[in-house]
């Protein structure tokens, strides 16, 4: 065999080789955006998992919120700042979240039940009241993204105290006014 023989096959057998490799990193990259795409559901369920478990732990917060959601006002301004916190940690998440829409298009189904989550809590009376003195906190996008369904009720999910019967008011949380 000659030179020019050993080269052609030697270019023969490199197609086979760079073929390989292309299928082999093909499968590699479709494994690792599974991966990535699991990760990233699981990061938004225990995301929401922990926000959620405080109230579990909680009682006073939760009481708090419960208030907060039917009429902001009502709390004192001590008060307000612990509920705020929660608040901001839902949208917080939310943002987040969002921000790997794009790049993880799967992850659809998961921010939409987030983003109606946060959109049933901004439509209670305290929740609207609440976002409306605090919208500036948030990345614009999310605000406009969520004001632009708000605007369209029929695109709305059910508010808290409509939906969760556990989120109106209770006898206790009522506060007697003095005169």
């Amino acid at each position: 065999m000659t030179i020019a023989e050993l080269g052609a096959l030697g270019e023969f057998l490199g197609v086979f080789v760079i073929l390989a490799t292309l299928i082999y990193l093909a499968i590699q990259t479709r494994q690792t955006k599974r991966i990535a795409l699991t990760e990233a559901r699981r990061s938004i369920a225990n995301d929401f998992n922990e926000i959620w478990s405080v109230l579990g732990k909680d009682e006073n917060l939760t009481r708090l919120i419960r208030i907060a959601v039917n009429d902001w006002h009502a709390l004192t301004n001590n008060e307000q700042m612990l509920v705020h916190s929660f608040f901001c940690q839902l949208l917080a998440h939310l943002d987040g979240g969002l921000s790997q829409e794009e790049t993880l298009p799967e992850l659809k189904g998961n921010l939409v039940a987030w983003e109606n989550n946060i959109l049933g809590l901004l439509s209670c009376p305290g929740g609207s009241e609440w976002f409306k003195t605090t919208d500036y906190l948030f990345e614009s996008a999310m605000v406009q993204r969520l004001k632009a369904r708000l605007e369209k009720p029929e695109t709305l999910p059910p508010s808290w105290v409509e939906s969760m019967t556990w989120w109106n008011l209770e006898e206790e949380d009522r506060r007697v006014e003095s005169t």
